[in-house]
């Protein structure tokens, strides 16, 4: 691409943007959306969380500190242990035979 140069008008009238790179991933997506849905029905339970954990950002956005009031560090501090035992017991639990 030629530099910068004051009077150069730039594109032509009717050029097309190129795709970013954003643009080509997000239409990758949507092309092999089936697939990667049939890929993820045969992951195992563990595999799933995993994917669907690193997915989730995408959807919702990451919370920030400021936004939810607190950070999870400080939510886990307010626990006893007894509601510790409690949710570590449940997550053993849901992943039983993982």
């Amino acid at each position: 691409m030629a530099k910068f140069e004051a009077g150069n008008a730039g594109r032509k009238p009717g050029t097309k943007n190129k795709n970013t790179l954003r643009e080509r991933i997000s239409a990758f997506l949507e092309r092999e959306f089936d697939g990667l849905e049939n890929s993820f029905a045969g992951l195992k339970a563990n595999q799933r969380i995993e994917v669907y954990l690193k997915l989730l950002p995408y959807a919702v956005g990451p919370l920030k500190a400021v936004e939810s009031g607190s950070t999870l560090e400080d939510k886990l501090n307010q626990l006893n242990l007894e509601q510790l035992e409690n949710i570590v017991d449940q997550i053993l639990e849901e992943n039983e035979g993982i």
